[in-house]
């Protein structure tokens, strides 16, 4: 098996269970490790983080926002960034419900992200060390991977962007 389909067959098996349900709790587990910010509400249907600097990191055990469920970043103005890492290792982040910030929310998660407030609305975008090793990145390039689910929970389209470091294709 080529590694394009290997690399396919795995991100499509991965997100057969997607389609039985969908996440029931906001982001929990959250610790600030740069910068100064709080949480209040992890784990509920409305999560609040107060960020009192402009630049904030935050690791996450998950990062789930479930339908009806909102997530809210109060930051000092629209130049800060938080950068929010799930390093739970539990597969990827849902984002059904509401997300909102009045700056820049970077989300990173190994296990990729699905978007959407139903199966039908899905999708998710993977770009992790599975797709880019070190030795691909050695080499200048970097592979994203983005699905869709256009028919029914569970049959994904891939889209696979690339880019390659001096022109070549």
């Amino acid at each position: 098996m080529t590694r394009c389909l290997r690399n396919l067959a795995l991100a499509t098996t991965a997100l057969l269970p997607l389609g039985i349900g969908f996440a029931v709790a906001g982001p929990e587990g959250g610790v600030v490790v740069g910068g100064g910010a709080t949480i209040s509400g992890q784990g509920g249907a409305n999560v609040t983080i107060n960020q009192t600097t402009p630049r904030a990191i935050i690791n996450w055990h998950t990062f789930n926002i479930g339908a009806g469920e909102t997530t809210r970043f109060n930051q000092p103005d629209s130049s800060s960034v938080t950068l929010n890492r799930v390093t739970g290792g539990l597969g990827p982040s849902e984002i059904n419900g509401t997300l909102t910030a009045n700056g820049r929310i970077f989300i990173v998660n190994r296990d990729g992200m699905l978007f959407g407030a139903t199966p039908n609305e899905a999708f998710f975008v993977k770009c992790d060390a599975e797709l880019n090793p070190q030795d691909v990145r050695d080499r200048g390039q970097l592979f994203i991977d983005v699905g869709i689910a256009p028919v029914k929970p569970a049959e994904f389209v891939i889209f696979r962007l690339s880019q390659f470091a001096g022109g070549g294709a």
